[in-house]
């Protein structure tokens, strides 16, 4: 049977109420673009009203409606928003932001300069305004249990993700802690030492004033050239965040990638890029002030806790091409990790991430992931969790399991 809006609105809701915590009277921005789905686009819009909310919806024209893998990753992840975008944001108690615009990435690259916000935080510091980045974008995953998910049970997998972390690096602490991950597919790195990009995510008065909350995605993520660039290794990996490419190999030493085999068109970029901005200074960015320059340095290890993530592998949305909606929430499946290389600040900033869908991942040997299954899901405090909601075996199955 075709999935009707009717279908999409308990996902919604959930989102709505549980996420944005949207309340009655308070002004709702639905920010979507035109490679969005108008169904949920009204969906999202529906579900703000039913809980009182006002609700405005603003739709951007989008260059990247149909584009291939590596043309959405050229021109789709650090755009900035159009002056109106900003304004519509700043005026609004909550956004959900269901475009490709102000994907995470893009937020600490281009745009908010120009709009006389120092750096995104001022949207929540000056503004109050509270912005979700809703990953779940398609009828399919709207309707699924993904979007249905209870989000208290995914707070929690979350706080034991992190957990985890601090037992397995508590002998070494973790300035000094080795990681090493491999898979199947020929990657295998080690890296010693490393920081927490997400760490606002588990409490204090950061998580307080972050300037956006997430629908569908919910990560740990590793900063590996904390406190110093040390990875050795090869990363394998046939996808990037925006879709499938050709297998792409790239070694890395002493913290950064020195070469790269195949990758298609998405190699040839890189390769291209990695060349031309071997100078660029990364004094002061966000993920990692880099001693050296260069915009080839190994600065993110990610792994992410939704077990009923997932994507969609057929064509979807665009004749001949994988929309960015469907593939991106892939990595956001329980057990899937990202690595990404990046460097530059500004408008140099550059920032690509590679998806390794069955990676094995332990910190000082202990087991964090393993044959992208991630451990804390089988722990007894999760189950015992679980069962505050439904059948722990049906609630931490993954629902998805990516082929190779």
């Amino acid at each position: 049977m075709p999935i009707c809006i009717r279908d999409l609105i308990e996902g919604a809701l959930n989102c709505v109420e549980n996420v944005a915590e949207v309340k009655k009277g308070q002004d709702v921005l639905i920010l979507a673009d035109t490679t969005c789905d108008n169904d949920v686009i009204e969906a999202y819009a529906i579900a703000s009203g039913i809980v009182g909310g006002n609700v405005s919806t603003l739709i951007l024209d989008s260059d990247i409606a149909g584009a291939s893998p590596n043309e959405i990753n050229e021109r789709g992840y650090f755009v900035a928003l159009p002056k109106m975008a900003w304004h519509a944001m700043i005026a609004s108690d909550v956004t959900l932001n269901i475009s490709n615009f102000i994907e995470v990435h893009s937020l600490f690259g281009t745009g908010q300069s120009a709009y006389q916000l120092d750096s995104f935080m001022d949207l929540v510091t000056k503004h109050k305004t509270r912005l979700v980045r809703v990953q779940i974008a398609t009828k399919e995953q709207l309707a699924s249990d993904y979007a249905k998910f209870p989000e208290d049970l995914l707070q929690y997998i979350g706080i034991k993700a992190y957990e985890a972390v601090s037992n397995a690096a508590e002998s070494t602490g973790t300035e000094n802690a080795e990681v090493r991950v491999f898979d199947p597919l020929g990657t295998d790195l080690t890296f010693y030492g490393f920081g927490l990009i997400t760490g606002w995510r588990v409490g204090g008065e950061k998580t307080k004033s972050t300037p956006w909350k997430d629908f569908g995605s919910y990560n740990v993520g590793l900063q590996p050239a904390y406190p110093s660039s040390n990875a050795e290794g090869r990363i394998v990996s046939n996808a990037l965040h925006t879709g499938p490419i050709p297998p792409i190999a790239i070694d890395v030493k002493e913290g950064k990638g020195v070469s790269i085999e195949g990758g298609g068109a998405a190699g040839n970029k890189w390769r291209l890029d990695w060349e031309k901005k071997k100078n660029v200074t990364s004094e002061g960015r966000h993920f990692s002030d880099h001693s050296q320059p260069g915009i080839n340095w190994l600065e993110e290890c990610m792994y992410a806790t939704h077990p009923k993530a997932f994507r969609l592998d057929g064509k979807y949305a665009y004749e001949g091409t994988l929309a960015d909606h469907s593939w991106f929430t892939g990595s956001r499946r329980s057990g899937t990790l990202h690595f990404a290389f990046g460097g530059g600040i500004n408008q140099e900033y550059t920032h690509r991430d590679l998806e390794i869908f069955k990676p094995t991942v332990r910190i000082n040997e202990q087991p964090i992931i393993t044959e992208g299954r991630l451990e804390v899901l089988d722990s007894i405090d999760v189950r015992e969790e679980a069962k505050k909601y439904g059948d722990p075996d049906e609630l931490l199955m993954e629902d998805w399991i990516p082929d190779m």
